[in-house]
């Protein structure tokens, strides 16, 4: 019986040993429960410190943080570089402002140095740009087809034997401005620096350019009006024309003085010359040829000058050209010896004296202007 309480006891402590063990296993879940707590609350504490970064502004990407080190770095560095194409356009620029200043008269050293101030300024201006250029083109193109419009009817009221040099002259003084225009306007581009040596080498180029012009011109215009004193001075009856075949005698002379300074159909110099040329004093009378209507009375400050232009009973038409005063109005009748203008020197003339033609198959040209077929004269005129 000892023995079956001393089993017994040996249970209890058994059972009793077993139920602390089982009180203990709640101890060791709570601390597996803390550490599974203690590990969701990092996971929220991360969480919270994703949601607190992202709340100050969205994480900077990858290419926005090395696109900001190309901006602050490396791409100025890229910026900073000249691209070969500026620089083929650029060395294309110098060189235009280059020839532009060599054909205007700049020495090519001074063209050279002052190349790329020029270019930009010209650049700037948009005077190298193509399109400007085209359109620049087109503009002085159709400024001159304009030009030659009004030229060609001024044409027709002109003399033949000043249409083809007034033209040309026209021509050269618009060419001479344009170079002046040209010059003026490179100057005002170059620096100041540089001033000095080029405005001095192209004024004395113009200077020299304009002394020249003016000893020429003034010779001539000695040299014609020498000729013309001294064909007034002459005898106004003198027979010295160049009448070597008397004509009909069916018109009359429209002067007193019979002595031709230019004659029909050529002058000395080659050019045509559509009548004759009487030499007389600024207020000489002039007669009408033969009796007729006045069908053109006009004064222009060019071509003819103060001019009459008569179409007669026997078909043919004269024309009296460079008065200083006309005397009968246009639709008026005349007679052969009737005084009609007061010579003079309007008009494209270089001294004083009477222009005098003859047309056949003659009448007004539908832009107002004299028209029919020249002829001589001297064929018509008798002493």
């Amino acid at each position: 019986m000892a023995d079956n309480i001393s089993s017994n006891t040996t249970n209890v402590s058994t059972t009793n040993a077993n139920t602390n063990n089982l009180s203990n296993k709640p101890q060791d879940n709570d601390k597996y429960t803390a550490k599974r707590n203690d590990g969701k609350k990092n996971t929220q504490n991360q969480n919270v410190k994703g949601k607190s970064s992202s709340s100050t502004g969205p994480t900077p990407k990858k290419g926005e943080v090395k696109g900001n080190n190309n901006q602050n770095g490396k791409g100025n560095n890229d910026k900073e570089k000249t691209n070969p194409k500026e620089q083929a356009q650029q060395k294309a620029k110098e060189q235009a402002a280059t020839t532009a200043m060599t054909a205007l008269g700049v020495p090519a050293p001074v063209a050279k140095a002052l190349s790329k101030p020029v270019a930009n300024k010209l650049d700037q201006k948009g005077l190298l740009n193509e399109n400007q250029r085209i359109k620049q083109g087109l503009e002085r193109l159709n400024n001159i087809r304009n030009m030659t419009k009004v030229q060609e009817e001024k044409e027709d009221e002109e003399e033949n034997e000043n249409s083809t040099s007034s033209i040309e002259q026209a021509e050269n003084v618009g060419a001479k401005i344009e170079q002046a225009k040209g010059i003026i306007k490179i100057l005002k581009m170059i620096p100041p620096p540089a001033w000095g040596a080029i405005i001095g080498v192209t004024l004395f180029f113009i200077i020299g350019l304009i002394l020249l012009t003016s000893i020429s011109g003034v010779t001539t215009n000695a040299s014609v009006m020498n000729n013309y004193s001294q064909d007034i001075n002459e005898d106004s009856s003198s027979s010295n024309t160049s009448n070597t075949n008397p004509g009909t005698g069916e018109l009359g002379y429209p002067t007193t003085s019979h002595t031709i300074s230019a004659g029909y159909p050529y002058y000395s110099n080659g050019d045509f010359h559509g009548g004759i040329d009487f030499p007389v004093a600024v207020g000489t009378s002039v007669y009408a040829a033969e009796d007729g209507e006045v069908i053109i009375r006009k004064e222009l400050n060019y071509s003819y000058g103060y001019y009459l232009y008569i179409k007669h009973d026997n078909g043919l038409c004269t024309l009296y050209a460079h008065n200083s005063e006309l005397l009968v109005q246009q639709g008026d009748r005349v007679t052969k010896g009737q005084e009609i203008a007061k010579s003079g020197t309007t008009g494209n003339s270089t001294g004083p004296h009477v222009h005098f033609e003859v047309r056949t198959n003659c009448g007004v040209s539908s832009s107002g202007a004299p028209s029919g077929e020249y002829a001589d004269p001297n064929n018509y005129l008798a002493e």
